[in-house]
């Protein structure tokens, strides 16, 4: 477990910008971040700082007592970092291609809590008015392509049993064996899960682990 001590710039500070070096957390202008962010004195290996941080801009949501660092444009929840793609659509392998180049990987959905805080995200980005499933409908990680029936989320062996979230009567593999292997939530059916083809176009969810937890990781 590594402790990372990080002095939280405040309004009145004056002095130094975001990328800038920094020794104390007073060096940070405070104003340099997007909405919801602060500055914090930081150094880059996440050591303690003693001289030569860096003005880095922190998420100021906190989530079990620990505040998180993401990405421009990813929102925090318990640890983990996030970010929603709702302004254009892929297939499931492009959308897992997408999140690995961002550093992350499509979504694994493993509490009520976490659904809950990801439906609550997508809510304000989703048109729930289309008829079509396909234009409400969201990938996340789950998978079964390797064995038919056996769901997991992908690039790991972690079975999706603990906790789902299936619309009544899914999955049911579609016409036949191997004909739907992706799971997706489907707005317009309350972002309950339904399994889909993998070829569907779609909006996607990738995650990240936050590896810039001031409480230790």
């Amino acid at each position: 477990m590594k402790f990372i001590i990080a002095a939280l710039c405040f309004a009145v500070c004056a002095g130094l910008v975001l990328g800038e070096i920094c020794t104390v957390n007073t060096d940070c202008v405070s104003t340099q971040c997007n909405t919801n962010n602060i500055l914090i004195c930081q150094h880059p290996s996440n050591e303690v700082v003693t001289d030569g941080g860096l003005c880095t801009c922190q998420d100021s949501s906190t989530q079990g007592g620990s505040a998180a660092l993401c990405p421009s444009g990813w929102k925090s929840f318990q640890g983990d970092c996030y970010q929603f793609n709702t302004d254009s659509r892929l297939a499931w392998h492009d959308a897992a291609t997408n999140c690995e180049q961002s550093g992350g990987y499509l979504v694994y959905i493993e509490s009520k809590e976490e659904d809950d805080f990801l439906i609550s995200q997508l809510k304000p980005l989703i048109d729930e008015s289309p008829g079509s499933d396909k234009l409400t409908s969201i990938w996340t990680g789950g998978v079964d392509e390797k064995t038919e029936g056996s769901w997991v989320w992908y690039g790991t062996n972690q079975p999706i049993i603990e906790y789902t979230n299936w619309y009544p009567g899914q999955p049911d593999s579609g016409s036949g064996d191997h004909d739907e292997d992706c799971i997706c939530w489907v707005g317009n059916h309350n972002y309950l899960w339904q399994d889909h083809s993998c070829r569907e176009h779609m909006f996607w969810v990738c995650e990240m682990p936050d590896n810039y937890n001031i409480v230790g990781k």
